[in-house]
């Protein structure tokens, strides 16, 4: 007999109103209800009853969705004697890379960070990581950059365990699908361009590799980009976004419509009525009210655009509470 028979018809995945029908009628058991003439179960519960218990049965196929295990990397090496000269470890790093590029191609992977952990067994491990600027497969540009990383370590006596780690992992066919630009079809080739232009790809490639290297010599917190930030003070209205946490592309388009200077001043300058020392001021443009922040820094003012005697275009705008003009930006 089989097991299926004998479990609780209280556990099938149907509608509670199902099972407590069931139940009234007497059938505690999955065998009581496959013992009921299908035709009738399909009248009082309808075809979808029906097409489980077949599926139940396996009398129907019951394809189930695939839920891959999420992939990790982690590789080590342990050296038979210590290691105190740290410029050795480049072939043991290389072919720790070599394993990581392979697993990369084999699942069509890319990766924006990985770490290395150099271990003793009579000293504290020491670990350092590399940040790509985007997401990245190419085994010598890790290596590259792990060399430089490498050179900045001068805290470590001896070493003998080295591994390797990686966690982001990103699908090469999302990557692909949200790039528009194109290459040459035959870069890399004698067949490639000749007439000196680089393609949107090159450029790009070009520029992630700067990227990388500048982050691996001066530190990953040292480039970074800009954002807009939720706030509509000028001073917090925006903010850094480091290359490791952004999730988003970087934008910096206006959401109000009404015009901002990129040069803010560090403070506002006060001003003499609306003159900038003696020469008036034309407004072209505004009042902008800006009345924000109550809970931690307020502020009520009428932003203008003004032309400065000799040119310029300037920010300027008049406290509410004091009526006293301030100098904030200046348009390019």
């Amino acid at each position: 007999e089989s097991p299926l028979l004998k479990i609780p018809a209280a556990v099938l995945d149907v509608d509670t109103r199902i099972i407590e029908s069931l139940q009234q009628m007497g059938m505690h058991s999955v065998g009581d209800v496959l013992a009921l003439p299908r035709s009738g179960l399909t009248r009082r519960f309808g075809v979808f009853f029906s097409d489980y218990l077949q599926r139940l049965t396996g009398e129907k196929p019951d394809p189930q969705k695939f839920v891959g295990e999420k992939p990790a990397f982690d590789s080590e090496i342990t050296f038979l004697a210590d290691v105190t000269n740290l410029e050795s470890l480049v072939f043991p790093i290389r072919r720790l890379l070599q394993e990581l590029s392979e697993f990369l191609s084999s699942r069509q992977l890319k990766i924006d960070s990985f770490t290395f952990k150099l271990s003793n067994r009579y000293h504290q491990p020491k670990s350092f990581s590399i940040y790509l600027a985007e997401p990245e497969s190419d085994l010598q540009m890790f290596l590259l950059l792990t060399q430089l990383q490498l050179e900045k370590i001068d805290d470590v006596e001896e070493i003998d365990t080295i591994k390797l780690s990686a966690r982001n992992f990103f699908s090469i066919c999302s990557i692909i699908s949200s790039t528009a630009a194109s290459g040459d079809l035959f870069h890399g080739t004698r067949f490639q361009q000749r007439d000196g232009r680089s393609t949107a790809i090159s450029d790009r490639e070009n520029a992630n590799r700067l990227l990388n290297i500048l982050n691996a010599r001066l530190g990953a917190d040292t480039c970074f980009g800009l954002s807009l930030g939720n706030d509509h003070r000028p001073e917090k209205a925006w903010k850094v976004v480091h290359r490791r946490d952004q999730k988003h592309p970087i934008q910096l388009a206006d959401r109000t419509g009404n015009h901002r200077p990129l040069f803010l001043l560090p403070s506002p300058r006060a001003l003499h009525s609306c003159n900038d020392e003696g020469h008036p001021l034309l407004l072209l443009n505004g009042p902008e009210r800006i009345d924000f922040g109550w809970w931690d820094d307020n502020i009520a003012r009428d932003y203008y655009v003004a032309r400065h005697p000799s040119g310029p275009l300037y920010w300027v705008f008049k406290e509410q509470s004091s009526h006293q003009w301030y100098l904030h930006g200046v348009f390019s």
